[in-house]
């Protein structure tokens, strides 16, 4: 940064009062001033570069942390959910097998008791041809024996 010594002579007679050269003894002080001025704003500068780049690093390394982290609580949050899948769909898969073998055994119940009746019948109808077989045959045996010893 260069400083106009003439514009900052003028600036002082306009407020003081006084008159001053850019050669008078003052204005090494004026440019000692400056230069350690400006040798404090590239320190700054170079210090707050480092302040940004440890920053940065400190963000990345947290950032990394941060992610390993996450990525840790979405694998165990994801295994939870699994076994808690898992665990649902054995239960409803057992629930559902009880379910239809009480709906199948309600059923064969329900179709034996319609069909008992029915089956009783046909049990009684079927004893009823055999004796009637029987005595058909008892009859032919009758009427052969009537005809060979008559």
């Amino acid at each position: 940064m260069d400083i106009d010594l003439d514009a900052l002579a003028a600036e002082i007679g306009r407020r003081h009062g006084l008159k001053l050269d850019k050669d008078d003894p003052i204005m090494i002080v004026v440019t000692a001033v400056a230069m350690l001025e400006q040798e404090m704003f590239r320190h700054k500068q170079k210090l707050m570069a480092e302040v940004v780049s440890e920053v940065e690093a400190f963000m990345t390394r947290n950032n990394e942390y941060i992610s390993t982290i996450v990525n840790q609580m979405l694998g165990e949050a994801k295994n939870q959910a699994q076994a808690i899948i898992n665990k649902t769909l054995i239960e409803s898969k057992k629930d559902l097998q009880e379910a239809i073998t009480q709906t199948v055994q309600t059923r064969t119940a329900n179709i034996r008791a319609q069909l008992e009746p029915s089956i009783e019948r046909a049990r009684q109808a079927a004893y009823m041809s055999l004796m009637a077989g029987g005595v058909a045959v008892l009859a032919a045996m009758i009427v052969l024996w009537a005809s060979l010893f008559a």
